[in-house]
Formats: C-alpha cells, structure tokens, sequence
C-alpha cells in the first residue's frame, strides 16, 4: 500500500464549456508525491460509497468519466482509499465506469495514517470524520490483500481470492501444505463476508510469512495466527480479526464489539493484585499501627509497637507475596489464553470453539482505569483484569467510552499502576 506521510493543496481551475463559451471555476487539488489525488475538490463528495476523486475536467459531473472511483474504509485506525471491488466483478474492469484512479494501479492503495487524514479534513470539507467512515469487511480485506500481492500470489483480480501455490515456495512456520489448506479454507469462508475486521494488538502475534518463487525470494506476510484465529495483516497499518457481526452500513461504524486474545503474565497479575488490595492495606496499616501507638502510651513500653512495625514492613509483605506466588500457580485459569469481547451487552469470554458467555454489565460493581489496564470490579474482592497492551490505539478509546457509558465513572481513578 502507499503510505501518505503528507499532502498539498493546490490551486486549479476547471474550464467548462457552455456552448462555446467556456467558464472558468476556481478549486483546489489534492496532491501527495507529486501525484494527483483529488482533481477538483469543490466537485466531489467523499460521503458517497464509492465516491469519484477524479471527476470530468471539461464538466466536473460524477460519473461523466470514466474512472477515478473509490471507497473509504476504515483499516484500524488508517484511513484507506480502496478500489470499489463490488462494481468491478467483470474481467473487463479497468474499462468499468467504477475502475479506481491510475494511481492506485502504478502506485498502490492510498493509506491516510489517522492525524493526516484528520488534517486532511480540516482542509477539505468533501471527507467525512473518521467515526462516519465503513470498517473494511472481511470480503473487502481479502480483496484488497490480493490487490497489494506480489506475484499475484492470491490469484489475478477479480478471480476468486486463492493461494497460488505455484509462486509460494515455503513457510516460515510449520508445513507449508498444511499451512496453504488451513489458510484457503479461511479465505473459502469469509471471501463474501460482510463481517467487519476489527484491530487486535500485536502481543501473541505470530505473523505467517510466505517466500515467493521471485527476483531474490521476497518475502510476503498477508496473515498471522494468534491462539486459533487468522490475524489479516495490512501492513504498516494494522493487525485484524474477523468480527462475529456484519457491518452496519446505516451507520457506516461497523460491528460494536471490541475483540481482544491474551494471556496474563505474573507482574501483570501482581501488580493488579496489588492495585485492587491497597484500600485493605492502607486499613490493615492504620488498624496495626493504632494499636502499638495506643498500646506504646499506656504501658510506656514500645517493644508492641516495634514488633507490629517489623511485621507490617517485612513479615507480611514476604507472606503476601508467597501467598500470591501459590494462587498464581495453583489457579489454572490464569494461565490459559483467553478471548474477550466488549459490547452494550457485557462482556463475552469465548471457548474454544468461539461459544460466547456473557456477563451482563450489571454484574460489575465499578472499574478502574490505571496506566497499564483496564481493571472491572465484581465485588469487593473479586475482578477482572484486562491490560491495556492487548488493545491497539483505537480498542483503548472505545474501551474508555464504553465503560464510561455501562458503569460510569471509575470508583479508583487513575494511579502508577
């Protein structure tokens, strides 16, 4: 894909003939590397899906010329431009009213990093804001990552996306064939999905990397696997799954569930061990502390209070810490990797067959939010932690908006954990 690092505007004119006489219409183009993206920016309007960026010099109608199409799709937190696929089913379809611009042939499909789109937007009043625009589905993403491989190695489009075996020549993980039959019979089931991919963080990632029969065997990594599922790679955009819900096309957002998959480590579980336990701390402190002070000025001797002082400093944080150590090992479930997912119903834990239980959110008490997770209360003793390092950019914001929204404000507020 072509990544936009940056843009200009330029000045233009489109010079219209009306019956023999010709007006001149002053607008702007946007260009980056030297290349026209947009022709004339007073004459488009990017909420259409598809939409025409580079309309008819001599009119400035839609759909005068043919060519220029594409369709705005969100890709993780990217902003990508992708050919219309679903009006160029034809083998004829360079010639299509619909085809996309020359450049997304000779250079790619153009990929808008989430703060240039932005700026972007604030200068052309034909993009719509980032929360309007579609997700990419599972159909469109296999679509466009046969589009960007080389050797067209998914097949020529718009033949159906296949592996082509002739150009793949070995795997960086595990066996090649079997490898090819797992991934295609991923590709059979989701090839017409209108399922929405949504992003995943990178931790347990492992990317599945191809070396094609080329100029020095190039490399090609269009999947990765992470526990069971297929991870779509759109590099150096984003890392995403398949959604369990169709895109909204109302709407245009997508599915509304933020999917996550990980296992915890040790420091992660005691430092929220630590977070949920410290108001007990600070009482059990307060309490001990009280009664050697109390205990010191009635008899006038300090012996009471300096054993409490040796067992609160050094005697229970050691036992706290062996105690912890034993329900880590001894507490299986804290050991296996899990899926979660959020929405307005709750949150959903997945087995391992992706059968979905959900706990309502009125089963939550409260939640924290701290610099390294998300932590949700089920009782004074009992919670869920979900660190923040399995959630892209993106999942973090919508997290933060709906836990605000289900359980309102954070009963603890943000710490050093």
């Amino acid at each position: 894909m072509w990544l936009i690092g940056d843009f200009e505007i330029r000045p233009v004119e489109l010079r219209i003939d009306f019956g023999g006489t010709c007006e001149r219409y002053p607008t702007e183009a946007v260009y980056a590397d030297g290349t026209c993206l947009v022709n004339a920016t007073g004459w488009v309007d990017l909420r259409d899906d598809p939409a025409q960026v580079i309309v008819c010099p001599e009119c400035g109608e839609t759909g005068c010329a043919r060519g220029g199409w594409i369709s705005l799709r969100r890709v993780g937190d990217f902003i990508a431009w992708i050919p219309a696929f679903d009006r160029l089913k034809d083998r004829d379809w360079k010639t299509n009213t619909h085809a996309p611009p020359e450049y997304v042939l000779s250079r790619g499909v153009p990929l808008f990093p989430p703060q240039v789109y932005c700026r972007l937007r604030s200068q052309v009043s034909a993009f719509p804001p980032i929360d309007q625009i579609q997700r990419i589905s599972a159909g469109e993403g296999l679509r466009l990552l046969q589009w960007e491989a080389p050797l067209q190695a998914l097949g020529e489009f718009p033949q159906p996306v296949r592996l082509n075996r002739d150009v793949i020549l070995a795997v960086s993980h595990g066996n090649l064939e079997e490898e090819l039959t797992r991934l295609q019979a991923f590709i059979d089931a989701h090839a017409d999905s209108e399922a929405s991919l949504v992003p995943i963080a990178e931790c347990g990632l492992i990317p599945i990397e191809f070396y094609l029969d080329g100029p020095r065997f190039p490399e090609w990594r269009p999947f990765a696997s992470v526990g069971t599922s297929v991870v779509l790679l759109f590099e150096p955009a984003a890392m995403l799954v398949v959604s369990d819900e169709p895109v909204d096309q109302r709407s245009g957002g997508g599915s509304n569930m933020i999917r996550i998959i990980w296992r915890p480590d040790y420091k992660e579980f005691l430092r929220a061990q630590h977070y949920h336990m410290r108001k007990r701390t600070v009482a059990v402190w307060g309490a001990f502390l009280g009664l050697g002070v109390f205990t010191w000025l009635s008899s006038g001797n300090p012996i009471f209070f300096l054993v409490i002082l040796v067992y609160l400093a050094l005697i229970r944080p050691v036992w706290m810490r062996a105690h912890l150590r034993r329900l880590w090992s001894q507490t299986a479930s804290l050991h296996k990797e899990t899926q979660y997912g959020f929405d307005a119903k709750g949150v959903h834990t997945f087995d391992d067959e992706g059968n979905p239980v959900v706990s309502h959110w009125d089963n939550f008490t409260g939640y924290a939010e701290t610099k390294h997770a998300f932590l949700l209360d089920l009782g004074p003793k009992m919670f869920v932690c979900l660190p923040k390092r399995f959630f892209s950019a993106e999942q973090q914001q919508e997290m933060r908006a709906l836990l605000a929204e289900k359980l309102g404000r954070t009963r603890f507020g943000r710490s050093f954990f």
